[in-house]
């Protein structure tokens, strides 16, 4: 807390230096980066979501176009985090939008795989799969295969939420291989929302379980990628 504490000082010490030399840039960005300390402690998000309207709109007056679609982004990530992933969808469908306009591939995959996991949390299948196999493909082109382990990490869990234990498993399997290897890019587990391992074993059984992760850990990344985009077995 003490840290946090530290750290809002600091970012009010820089807005009042801002406002003071009436530099509007520097007053939007003080503004932005002051939302990151309720979202630290994972309180007051409420305040959060006011600090990044207040800093969209101050992007917007100064033309700032990535400033405002990341204003954006973060808002609807608060949202994910409150649990309100109805309205968090809207939101992450215009940050997408921003994203592919101005051609930022890297918040697009930060936009889509949170828009995917917005939609599968909502039981909107269908919706979570196309932004998930989107990010992949993205992630694919980009050479992130820290960022390809997390989308099959977390096509993991949708699968898991429609009953397909066996293909969980090997995606978890696969997912699990470039975590291992360190890839760059890969994030915690929490991405997965879930225990798609949990749910299989007491679904399958734990022999079903073991078996299907190994054949996923054995597939190459080619292998598991169309494994990933296919729709049957």
């Amino acid at each position: 807390n003490a840290d946090y504490d530290a750290t809002e000082h600091h970012y009010q010490e820089s807005l009042a230096i801002y406002r003071e030399l009436g530099d509007l840039q520097g007053i939007a960005e003080a503004v932005y980066n002051l939302a990151f300390v309720p979202i630290a402690r994972g309180t007051e998000l409420g305040r959060a979501i006011e600090l990044l309207d207040e800093a969209r709109a101050r992007y917007q007056r100064l033309g700032d176009e990535r400033g405002v679609s990341k204003a954006i982004a973060d808002t609807a990530y608060v949202l994910m985090m409150r649990g309100d992933y109805s309205s968090a969808v809207p939101v992450l469908k215009e940050a997408s939008a921003r994203s592919r306009r101005l051609g930022d591939r890297f918040r697009l995959t930060d936009d889509l795989t949170s828009l995917g996991q917005a939609h599968r949390l909502l039981g909107q299948h269908r919706e979570a799969r196309a932004a998930f196999l989107e990010s992949l493909d993205l992630f694919e082109e980009s050479g992130i295969t820290g960022g390809v382990g997390a989308v099959l990490l977390m096509m993991s869990a949708l699968e898991s939420d429609l009953g397909q234990h066996e293909r969980a498993m090997r995606l978890f399997g696969a997912a699990e291989v470039i975590r291992e290897a360190g890839e760059a890019g890969f994030p915690t587990a929490a991405v997965m929302m879930g225990d798609p391992v949990g749910a299989a074993r007491a679904a399958i059984g734990n022999e079903t379980v073991d078996r299907e992760v190994a054949e996923g850990r054995a597939m190459s990344l080619d292998e598991a990628l169309a494994y990933a985009r296919s729709t049957d077995d």
